[in-house]
C-alpha cells in the first residue's frame, strides 16, 4: 500500500510540473521584453531554484562530457523556444515542439545504429503531417522563422533525454550547468531593456521561479516514482493547457490548419507512448 501512495504521489509531481511548464506561452507573450532578455532572466531564478534544490537534497553536483552536452542542450532549448513563441503562436511553438520524439528516433538510428520499429516510422510520417499542417497556416515569414526555431527546440529537447540516460550523466547537473550556460549567453540583453515596471518583473519573476525552476523540480522528483510511458501521458496536458491560457488571457488563437496540425501531433505522440510501453 505505501509504494502505491509514493507512486502516485510521483505522477501527481509530474502533472504539476506539466502545468507549471504550460505557463510559458502566456507569461512570456505577456513580458514586452526581448527573448534573450527574458531567457536570462528567467534563467537566473531557474540557477537558483535548482541550486537550493541540490544543496537541500545534498545531491552531488557533477561535470563530464554529458552532463555539459545536456547543459548546452538545455540553454539552447530555452532560447529556441522563447524565441519561437515571440515570433509564432504560443500553440505552434509548444506543438512543434512537442515532435522531439522523432528527433530521438533519427538520433537512435545515426548514432546508436538502432533501426526504428514499424510503429516508429508509422509515427514519424504522422508527426511529420503534422508538421506541415503548421507550416501550411499560411503564416508571414517572422511567423515561418518562429516555427523553424520551434523544431529546432524540440531537437534540442530530444538531445536532453538522450544524454540524461547515458553512463554517469546527471539531470539535476545538466539542468543547473545549462541555466547557467542561459544567464551568461542571455542575461546581459537584459541592460538594454527599458520597461522594468512592477508587472513586468513579476510575470518574469513567475517564468523563473515557478515555469522553469520549480516545474523541473517537481518533474525529476515525479519521475523517480513515475514510470515513463505513463509520465508522458500525463505530461500531455503541457501542450494542451499552454494555447489554452494564451487564448483566453492573451486572445491568440490556433488557426483552424494549425488546430488540424495540433490534433494529428498530440494524438500521434499519446497512441505512440501507449504502443511503445505494450511493447516494452
Amino acid at each position: 500500500m505505501k509504494q502505491v501512495k509514493i507512486k502516485n504521489l510521483g505522477t501527481i509531481f509530474v502533472f504539476i510540473s506539466a502545468v507549471l511548464f504550460s505557463m510559458g506561452g502566456l507569461f512570456v507573450k505577456l513580458v514586452p521584453w526581448q527573448p534573450l532578455s527574458i531567457n536570462g532572466a528567467r534563467s537566473i531564478y531557474a540557477a537558483i531554484i535548482i541550486f537550493t534544490y541540490i544543496k537541500l537534497t545534498k545531491h552531488k553536483i557533477v561535470f563530464n562530457k554529458y552532463v555539459a552536452l545536456g547543459a548546452v542542450a538545455t540553454a539552447s532549448t530555452s532560447i529556441l523556444y522563447i524565441i519561437a513563441i515571440k515570433l509564432t503562436t504560443a500553440a505552434n511553438a509548444i506543438l512543434l515542439q512537442y515532435t522531439m520524439p522523432i528527433f530521438i528516433i533519427v538520433y537512435m538510428w545515426i548514432f546508436m545504429k538502432v533501426r526504428p520499429k514499424r510503429v516508429e516510422l508509422i509515427s514519424c510520417i504522422f508527426i511529420l503531417i503534422g508538421m506541415v499542417f503548421f507550416f501550411g497556416s499560411g503564416l508571414s515569414g517572422k511567423g515561418m522563422l518562429g516555427n523553424i526555431c520551434a523544431v529546432l527546440s524540440g531537437a534540442f529537447l530530444s538531445i536532453i533525454y538522450m544524454a540524461n540516460v547515458m553512463p554517469n550523466s546527471d539531470s539535476m547537473s545538466s539542468a543547473f550547468f545549462g541555466h547557467v550556460l542561459g544567464v551568461v549567453i542571455s542575461a546581459p540583453f537584459i541592460l538594454f531593456e527599458t520597461d522594468f515596471s512592477g508587472t513586468v518583473l513579476l510575470n518574469v519573476s513567475i517564468l523563473g521561479i515557478f515555469q522553469l525552476g520549480l516545474a523541473y523540480v517537481f518533474l525529476v522528483k515525479g519521475l523517480k516514482t513515475t514510470p515513463p510511458v505513463k509520465a508522458s501521458l500525463v505530461s500531455t496536458i503541457e501542450p494542451i493547457l499552454n494555447p489554452i491560457l494564451v487564448a483566453v488571457f492573451y486572445g491568440e488563437y490556433l488557426s483552424s490548419t494549425s488546430l488540424i496540425g495540433a490534433v494529428i501531433v498530440v494524438a500521434t505522440i499519446t497512441i505512440y507512448n501507449i504502443t511503445s510501453g505494450k511493447n516494452r
